[in-house]
């Protein structure tokens, strides 16, 4: 059967898990710039969360590094405090860390806390956070103090930011985004996307499994079609679609071998009254004629052969005892065989009977036998095998098949040699009687040197050989 070569196509989990994944993405970036609109309008809120996050910034400092210089004078680095404390634009922003008598332990610009903070002489330790705003006409003028634990102490930080030269809202923004909509969000993106796997694999095993029911369908059955009763709506509606277009197939093929059939038999009669008129005559010219009415004769019961075959259901088929059926006809082709010049060797291997239809396997075999014989030299061996399993087997010691692909080959009226008798329908009645088994016929090199034609049969059509 020819095959259509398809472009390979991402599978359906994949771009569905992409598209979450992608439109998860959007998501999030909306709900960031939602935050991001929403500090911006409500400066409040914001300056809130960024005295926290300076200030908690700046205790961690502080608690990696005990061992720093408390009172450390304005203006001098200490240590990995954040940058903006030091910097060209250093004069825009100041901290100072205070403990509980009201010590400083590390400032920066501290003076100007002074006047703004109510610690300015000692934190209360009843007040944990306060926030100012300095400049309500300018964005960024805010000063502000936290009480933090560090270690086993409690400091209190406080921090002022005059203008924000150096934009480090930016930073306390993308922290607080990732902190109210990426974190958040991370175990939601991975439950989705894993049950959207899941489920998406769920939905489609039933499709999975109706591809594979579908390889196996045979359009002639008409109880052998996709079981839609498994599948979602939606895909329930596609099935009963190819259903019905298989049904519609199964018509028009029919229609087609049917009349075939009936031409091939309209056309015994006339052609077997003209052999037997041909045979009373004495000219060579009707000798001539005689010979092509019998291979068209011959045509035509090829053809009959084959239309059989198409038309005959699975359902039909019947234990049939391979190993007598193929013996008895190797017993009565044996004349015919060495009559040209050939030897035949017949060996079977099987001992129980198979379900198959006796006629089709019959057909095959002897047209397997005919196939060598026409198409190797005299002299030739030709060898006919049933295996255990139930295939015939057909090799010779001929020349092979030279040139010829097997695919072309199985296709009617294709021949191996231009020259060669027969119309080229041979190897199409055992490929069909193959496929009508469930079966195929595999055409490969013979041991002997020649051809090997191997009609294998399913395990499932074999029967057991019966207790003794």
């Amino acid at each position: 059967m020819t095959q259509i070569a398809q472009t390979a196509r991402p599978g359906l989990v994949r771009t569905v898990t992409v598209r979450l994944a992608i439109t998860t993405f959007l998501v999030m970036l909306l709900q960031a710039g939602t935050v991001a609109i929403r500090d911006y309008l409500n400066e409040t809120d914001f300056l809130n969360s960024y005295v926290r996050r300076e200030a908690q910034q700046i205790a961690r400092e502080q608690g990696a590094a005990p061992a720093r210089t408390p009172g450390a004078p304005d203006g001098q680095p200490m240590a990995s405090f954040p940058a903006q404390y030091f910097g060209a634009n250093a004069q825009a922003y100041a901290f100072r860390l205070i403990d509980t008598d009201g010590r400083i332990l590390a400032e920066q610009n501290g003076a100007r806390l002074v006047a703004l903070s109510p610690w300015s002489s000692k934190p209360n330790a009843r007040q944990d956070f306060w926030v100012r705003k300095l400049n309500p006409h300018e964005r960024m003028h805010v000063a502000g103090g936290l009480k933090v634990r560090v270690g086993e102490q409690d400091l209190w930080v406080e921090l002022a930011t005059f203008g924000d030269p150096n934009h480090t809202y930016l930073k306390s923004l993308a922290q607080e985004i990732l902190d109210d909509v990426w974190l958040p969000m991370l175990p939601l993106i991975a439950f989705s996307l894993g049950v959207t796997i899941l489920s998406v694999r769920s939905s489609f095993r039933p499709l999975v499994a109706a591809a594979n029911e579908a390889d196996k369908i045979s359009f002639l059955e008409r109880t052998d079609r996709l079981d839609v009763t498994q599948l979602p709506a939606e895909a329930s509606d596609f099935a009963s679609a190819i259903n019905r277009l298989l049904d519609r197939v199964a018509d028009l093929v029919s229609s087609q071998r049917l009349f075939i059939a009936r031409a091939a038999h309209e056309l015994r009669t006339p052609l077997s009254i003209m052999m037997l008129e041909l045979g009373h005559l004495k000219d060579p010219s009707g000798k001539r004629l005689e010979a092509d009415v019998r291979a068209m004769s011959e045509i035509v019961d090829q053809l009959l052969a084959l239309a059989r075959m198409e038309a005959t259901p699975r359902s039909g088929l019947r234990p049939v005892d391979i190993s007598t059926v193929t013996r008895e006809l190797v017993s009565r082709m044996l004349e015919w065989v060495e009559k040209g010049g050939h030897q035949i060797q017949f060996v079977s291997h099987r001992e129980a009977p198979i379900i198959g239809d006796e006629t089709a396997l019959r057909d095959a075999a002897r047209n397997l036998i005919e196939n060598a014989v026409k198409h190797t030299p005299a002299g030739t061996m030709i060898r006919l095998e049933v295996t255990k399993d139930g295939s015939i087997v057909v090799e010779d010691s001929g020349p092979g098949l030279g040139a010829h692909l097997p695919e072309e080959l199985q296709q009617p009226f294709r021949k191996g040699a231009t020259t060669g008798d027969g119309a080229g329908l041979g190897l199409a009645i055992v490929r069909q009687a193959a496929e009508l088994h469930g079966g195929r016929l595999d055409i490969e090199r013979s041991s002997l040197g020649g051809a090997r034609f191997v009609m294998r049969l399913p395990a499932t059509g074999l029967v057991a050989a019966a207790p003794v």
